[in-house]
This record gives C-alpha cells, structure tokens and sequence, in this order.
C-alpha cells in the first residue's frame, strides 16, 4: 500500500482531478464521499483519457459520471490474498485502502506482486505514465 497522494469528491470536476494527479506525479486518486467521510472509489488517468476520448470537456463532467467501477475499500489489516481476490472479483486494478473507517491509502496490482516470494520489484518510476 501506499499513502494517498491526494483524494478528490465524487462531485468534483474530472478537471480538478486531472490537476491533482499531475501535480502529485500520480496516475490515480482515492475519490471520497464527503458527506460520509469515506473512500467510495478511485479514479485514474484511464478514466481521464477515456473521457477526452469521448470527447467530454473535463470542465464540464464531474468525476462520479467518469466511475465505471465502485470497489469497496479493503482495510489496512487485509491480508494480501483477500485484497488480490477482492481486485479480481471487482475487476480492479487498485483499491482504496481504510484505517479507522477513514481513507488511508491506495493499493495495487504491482503492490500485490511486490509481495510474491522471490520477488524484486525496484523497478523506476516514470515521470510520466506510458502513453
């Protein structure tokens, strides 16, 4: 798992998302439910190039109308195996990560491998993400 880099609001416009991840130097942020002050999803630069795609002004379009998936938040507590089949059954990639019913952090796909015996992921970080 990861911090959060940022987390943006479900009302919130792609735009404002769009600024964040690249100010952050992040492909994905943990979107919330402000009023229940919890993770409700996590939205990524596929999202983002998926609306510019269909031609949507990101000005325009709030980041719930651009969520094709609601994952629900594992806890920080989960076992590896149990967030890598939570991943699989939703058809995720990431998922946000809970403590104390607040959102803590973002784990992945490559988290998940990290974990694999025998395993060396230093892989580098691009500073931008392969296009």
């Amino acid at each position: 798992m990861r911090p959060a880099a940022k987390t943006v609001a479900e009302g919130d416009h792609a735009a404002a998302a769009t600024y964040l991840m690249h100010h952050a130097r992040t492909t994905s942020l943990v979107v919330m439910d402000v009023q229940a002050d919890r993770p409700v999803a996590i939205i990524t630069t596929a999202d983002i190039a998926r609306a510019v795609s269909e031609g949507k002004d990101l000005n325009e379009i709030h980041i719930h109308d651009l969520l094709t998936t609601r994952p629900d938040p594992i806890s920080a507590a989960t076992p590896v195996r149990y967030a890598a089949e939570a991943m699989l059954t939703a058809g995720v990639r990431q998922l946000p990560v809970i403590g104390d019913g607040h959102s803590i952090g973002i784990v992945d796909i490559a988290d998940i491998l990290a974990t694999l015996p025998g395993q060396r992921m230093n892989w580098p970080v691009p500073d931008h993400p392969a296009g």
